[in-house]
């Protein structure tokens, strides 16, 4: 009887051995996670109120085609060209905004359109946002813990690989998801999502002002939005 008790007391301390290592490896992962997360939160605060910049966004699809977006703002200025399809399929779409008003031109093999004081705003809707953004510092710890985190690299550029992070503001697949943030400036460069990838690229403060000419008029044809 003694030795039956003795050997379940050795089993009882086996046991709760595991699950104090299993914590314990738990809290380091959660904390080691949280770190990284909040430096690469507080690095993207240095450019979140930018207004001089431009993100180019290629999203290729699993079927090989791709959408190019290129975003630009310069004070009250902005500028969103958009690029679809190839060949004679091929759509090219610009808007401006000069502070003013809100002029779109799409180009397609057969016709070149443009609409003058269109309202449709959406179309120039871009903010430079913070991916791994949380609503309270409990959210951050949850997804700490969730989320796997891995070093690599993009375009030569060192990069956390953020797999399960799953926050509303960083896009995943149902079977593959991963996010490639910068190390020095804490943006998205790259995701990976069920055999979509997108890819993004930035620059500040040198955007020129010529970027925010409109294309000659004569050579479209008006239409009223």
């Amino acid at each position: 009887m003694e030795k039956r008790a003795s050997l379940l007391k050795k089993i009882l301390m086996v046991v709760l051995i595991i699950l104090l290592l299993a914590i314990l490896v738990a809290v380091i992962h959660t904390m080691r996670n949280f770190s990284i997360i909040r430096g690469l939160q507080d690095k993207f605060s240095a450019y979140a109120d930018s207004t001089n910049y431009h993100v180019k966004t290629t999203t290729t699809e699993p079927d090989g085609s791709k959408l190019v977006v290129d975003f630009y703002q310069k004070g009250d200025k902005q500028a969103r060209f958009i690029e679809s399809g190839e060949g004679d399929s091929l759509v090219k779409l610009a808007i401006y905004n000069n502070g003013e008003r809100i002029d779109m031109f799409t180009e397609t093999a057969e016709e070149k359109i443009a609409t003058l004081g269109s309202n449709n705003s959406t179309l120039l809707e871009y903010k430079l946002y913070n991916a791994l953004e949380t609503k309270n510092m409990g959210q951050t710890l949850f997804l700490s813990f969730l989320a796997r985190i891995k070093e690599g690299e993009v375009d030569g550029k060192e990069c956390y690989v953020f797999e399960h992070y799953c926050n509303p503001n960083v896009m995943y697949g149902v079977e593959e998801n991963a996010s490639f943030f910068e190390k020095d400036t804490g943006f998205e460069l790259k995701n990976h999502m069920d055999g979509t990838i997108i890819e993004r690229e930035y620059e500040f403060d040198n955007i020129e002002d010529s970027v925010f000419v409109e294309p000659n008029i004569g050579e479209y044809r008006l239409q009223m939005d």
